[in-house]
């Protein structure tokens, strides 16, 4: 396990998913995919998460599953409240309703679900369903690593099955249950593989460093770039909700190690760190790690 230091060029792509998303959300999404910037924003958290677990397990031989819970509770509650708080007095004195049902599923993190039977996806609650998604993840995920993290082999193939068990659902729900498009975007039991790819990155990273050194390369770059832009291509809803995901999770895992870590991209990564773009992504990572002096538990690879 090599040293440790800070990367910047990480709180860029951070920073570029969040401006994708704004972008979608300000009334250019049939231009800018605001989509695949929660794609991004999701592979990227729990490239980050599983990067300080596995430090955590590998240094002190445990995983303190309590202080990690603590960290993200502490960081999350008091900017949830005050959002919803806020904006549910702000609703109130421009004569709006907001439902008590909205209001629940966005304190307890169950918008996602919420949606998909019948609550609103619109502002001001709609968007905290990426948000559900996370936190069901992380509920079960920091015991999952721990029970896992001694047996490298056992762990990627537990993440690659169940990864692959995401697509396999999908395709069952859009060919065989006729499910709606707003379950197979906002489902976590749909979506966690865009989770899952970030942590098979950060996985093979820890345990296999000198094999992803592989991934830094211009031609592989070059391909997961055409590989996205494909995927923006095709137009059918049925491939939007099965394929899409996987071939973008897939597409951005040796993208973030090529932006981040690699050596052939060095002009990409001066970009990615720019300060303006790091102080964006800084912004969303407080939030996602609980702790910014968590920050130095990532790992560098040369």
């Amino acid at each position: 396990m090599e040293g440790t230091r800070y990367i910047p060029e990480l709180d860029g792509m951070r920073a570029i998913a969040i401006l994708i998303v704004v972008a979608s959300h300000f009334g250019l999404g049939n231009i800018i995919p605001g989509n695949f910037g929660v794609t991004i924003f999701f592979c990227i958290s729990g490239f980050i998460i599983t990067r300080l677990l596995l430090v955590e397990a590998a240094e002190s031989d445990a995983i303190l599953i309590g202080a990690f819970y603590a960290r993200r509770f502490i960081r999350l509650l008091p900017a949830l409240i005050f959002m919803i708080t806020a904006t549910s007095a702000g609703y109130w004195l421009l004569k709006h309703r907001i439902e008590a049902s909205e209001i629940f599923a966005a304190f307890f993190y169950y918008k996602n679900y919420h949606t998909i039977f019948g609550g609103s996806q619109a502002m001001p609650f709609g968007p905290l369903w990426s948000l559900a998604v996370e936190e069901h993840y992380y509920l079960i995920f920091p015991a999952v690593v721990f029970s896992l993290c001694r047996s490298p082999r056992a762990m990627m193939i537990a993440l690659c099955m169940t990864t692959a068990a995401a697509l396999i659902w999908r395709f069952i729900l859009c060919y065989g249950l006729n499910a709606s498009e707003s379950y197979t975007h906002l489902a976590t039991d749909t979506r966690l593989d865009s989770i899952l790819y970030g942590v098979i990155l950060a996985t093979v990273m820890h345990y296999y460093p000198t094999e992803t050194k592989r991934l830094d390369s211009i031609p592989i770059a070059i391909v997961c770039c055409l590989a996205l832009i494909l995927t923006f291509a095709i137009r059918s809803e049925t491939f939007r909700e099965t394929w899409r995901y996987s071939i973008q999770g897939l597409a951005l895992v040796p993208l973030i190690y090529i932006a981040t870590f690699g050596r052939s991209t060095l002009f990409a990564r001066k970009i990615l760190a720019a300060p303006i773009l790091v102080w964006i992504g800084l912004i969303e990572l407080s939030r996602i790690l609980g702790d910014r002096a968590d920050q130095a538990a990532w790992l560098s690879v040369g």
